[in-house]
């Protein structure tokens, strides 16, 4: 929006002094603005892609399907796997939601490509058992991920005070 508010300013001087390199301006500025809006719509960083990849763990988890929340993990971590199925055994969580503090880093000299998200979350949940209902539960998380077949998997990950992220 910026540029086009930008290119206003040449071509209004161009309408006035009736000059051609104003209006040359005004063009190569909208034009810049076209290709850059263009290029930040056709480029997905890493942060954009892992920010996806918890919101489909989140909406995951509320479906309370072991297997659709069990295929975010690498295969290569079937302790983590195991893990996740004994907690969606006792609990069933009925809200996720990925705070605005999310940060991601890439892993140097990672191969395959890793990276840390760091974030806070709130999440919903119930035991299955009925001891605990429909509870919040605050936790600031870190969570390594790992590039595995086109797509970003957890590797391992830490559950710590939601102060933590503040």
């Amino acid at each position: 929006m910026g540029g086009i508010t930008l290119a206003l300013v040449p071509l209004v001087l161009g309408l006035t002094t009736r000059r051609a390199g104003y209006f040359l301006l005004a063009l190569a500025l909208i034009m810049t603005t076209g290709s850059l809006v263009w290029f930040e719509r056709w480029i997905t960083t890493p942060r954009e892609e892992i920010a996806g990849v918890l919101d489909s763990i989140a909406r995951d988890l509320a479906t309370d399907d072991v297997s659709r929340v069990t295929r975010h993990i690498s295969r290569t971590r079937p302790e983590l796997i195991r893990h996740a199925e004994q907690m969606l055994r006792r609990y069933v969580i009925h809200q996720a939601k990925i705070k605005r503090n999310l940060t991601v880093a890439l892993v140097p000299n990672s191969d395959p490509k890793e990276v840390v998200a760091r974030f806070n979350a709130v999440l919903r949940g119930s035991e299955r058992s009925g001891a605990i209902r429909n509870q919040l539960s605050p936790w600031f998380f870190i969570v390594q991920f790992v590039r595995e077949d086109d797509a970003w998997k957890v590797l391992a990950y830490e559950r710590l005070d939601p102060r933590e992220g503040l």
